[in-house]
């Protein structure tokens, strides 16, 4: 099959949703597809490229927006559409691009759907009533773009998304899957412990994209709960400067709180990421909600113990010895932190595989394609 992936950001651009995608778009060129990628074109990375044996094609889009692709990229999906069989998107802003495309080549769009946030946007912190507003009305006329189906990525997002009206039988689910061999468990890095001086203390790591929905401002409120009970513990934000006002948020927090017995790490590359979060005792996952939640499913394939909100999809996601929480309340939180580490919840791995997920959606591709073609 020909399968045009549309999508704002891949790598080497580096983020869970990127990943995911590299992961799908190799494994279908692996079993002998044809795959290509529109994409934004971010710094000096090249106008087209293969890689991994997709083809990539970078559109130069202003201040690299995701919300700027949905338009500057609406001629290079229309050219790449004629070619496809079958337009495979993810939410939300490249969806507008796709289905436009879609439309107008009479092509099918699958749409993965990562999250429906619906009326807690009225709620996420750092949000006022009218970006409330806009991002619940944005996202649901999103879910509405002209469609052959809608993938979500975990129970949790299918039941949220029928929630806002769309037809039960135009969702599937699909659950996420990543390449699990640099999470696979193994000893801390002595160098990395003798460096931050971490022989002796006890290591909660916080790390992912400071986004509205994340909740890390109040894994780091918690923190002077946690110490004061955990006399020695070290909190390690590894947490890049992107979006910049969940950055911001954070540093008036740690500047609120002191910096004392934390550590702070921006812009790691994507080895270096695994090898800090290995040196944690336990990985806190404060989300406020979450479609499938990567940050939990690795540090449980990394075997450490998670502290986690017990919110949206991480309950399915979460095994190991874990302990969920209340989102948003700090000292739920620090009572987890003292849980996990003498008595946490014991659970069997769970598996989401590459091989399935590729599986799944080529079954899918093949079920719209041929309902287009009648």
């Amino acid at each position: 099959m020909r399968i045009l992936v549309v999508l704002e950001y891949y790598p080497p651009h580096t983020g869970g949703v990127e990943r995911l995608f590299e992961a799908i778009a190799t494994g279908l060129v692996e079993r002998g597809h044809d795959v290509r990628v529109i994409t934004t074109r971010i710094g000096d990375a090249p106008k087209r490229e293969r890689r991994g044996g997709v083809t990539i094609e970078r559109v130069r889009v202003p201040l690299e927006s995701r919300t700027l692709f949905s338009l500057f990229a609406i001629p290079a999906v229309l050219r790449a559409a004629r070619w496809a069989d079958v337009i495979h998107t993810s939410t939300y802003t490249a969806i507008v691009p796709a289905s436009i495309a879609g439309v107008l080549s009479r092509r099918p769009v699958l749409i993965t759907g990562h999250e429906r946030i619906g009326r807690r946007w009225f709620h996420l912190p750092r949000v006022n009533a009218a970006s409330a507003l806009f991002y619940y009305l944005t996202e649901h006329i999103l879910y509405r773009f002209p469609s052959a189906r809608i993938a979500a990525v975990s129970e949790a997002t299918r039941r949220d998304i029928r929630a806002g009206g769309i037809p039960q039988r135009k969702l599937t689910r699909a659950y996420n899957a990543i390449d699990t061999e640099p999470w696979k468990p193994r000893a801390r890095n002595r160098a990395l412990v003798e460096r931050y001086g971490l022989k002796d203390r006890t290591v909660f790591v916080v790390y992912g994209r400071p986004g509205v929905s994340k909740g890390i401002e109040y894994a780091v409120r918690a923190f002077p709960i946690i110490k004061a009970r955990i006399p020695n513990a070290v909190l390690m934000l590894l947490i890049p400067k992107r979006p910049a006002d969940g950055y911001r948020a954070i540093q008036r927090e740690l500047d609120r709180i002191g910096r004392d017995g934390i550590i702070e790490l921006n812009e790691l590359g994507f080895s270096e990421l695994v090898e800090h979060v290995n040196l944690a005792d336990a990985v806190i996952v404060p989300s406020l909600t979450e479609g499938f939640g990567f940050t939990t499913y690795e540090s449980c394939l990394l075997s450490k113990r998670v502290v986690a909100s017990n919110i949206g999809s991480i309950p399915e996601v979460v095994f190991g010895r874990s302990v969920l929480v209340e989102a948003g309340n700090p000292e739920s939180i620090a009572r987890g932190c003292e849980q996990v580490l003498r008595e946490p919840t014991r659970s069997e791995p769970k598996r989401f595989t590459r091989d399935a997920m590729i599986e799944g959606y080529l079954a899918e591709y093949e079920r719209i394609a041929k309902r287009a073609s009648r």
